[in-house]
C-alpha cells in the first residue's frame, strides 16, 4: 500500500470499531470510515480499492498544494466515486 500504511493495520482498526460499535449496542455498518491520505498518494485505483475491501467512506487530503488539492475534487474523487459506488453492494461489508 506505501504511503497510506499497512492495509493489515486498517482491517484491525476496522475490527477495533466493529466490536466496540457492537458491545455498545450500535450498527457498525452506521460508522463513518475516514482516512487520512498524504500527500501524493492520492491514486484512483487505491481509494477504490479502501472503499470496497475496507469500508472507507471519507478521504482527506493531506496537501496545501493548490493543484493537488483542485485534481483531488475535481478527478480522484468523481473517478473514485464512479468506480465505487456501482460495485459497493458486491464486495466488502465494513460491519460484517
Amino acid at each position: 500500500m506505501g504511503p497510506l500504511g499497512s492495509l493489515a493495520v486498517i482491517a484491525e482498526v476496522n475490527e477495533r470499531i466493529d466490536e466496540a460499535a457492537t458491545d455498545a449496542g450500535g450498527d457498525p455498518t452506521s460508522i463513518r470510515r475516514l482516512l487520512n491520505i498524504p500527500r501524493g498518494a492520492a491514486r484512483t485505483d487505491s481509494l477504490v480499492e479502501l472503499v470496497l475491501d475496507y469500508g472507507i467512506d471519507t478521504f482527506i487530503l493531506s496537501s496545501n498544494d493548490a493543484g493537488e488539492v483542485r485534481r483531488f475534487g475535481e478527478e480522484t474523487v468523481p473517478a473514485t466515486r464512479q468506480l465505487a459506488v456501482p460495485a459497493r453492494g458486491t464486495r466488502h461489508d465494513p460491519g460484517g
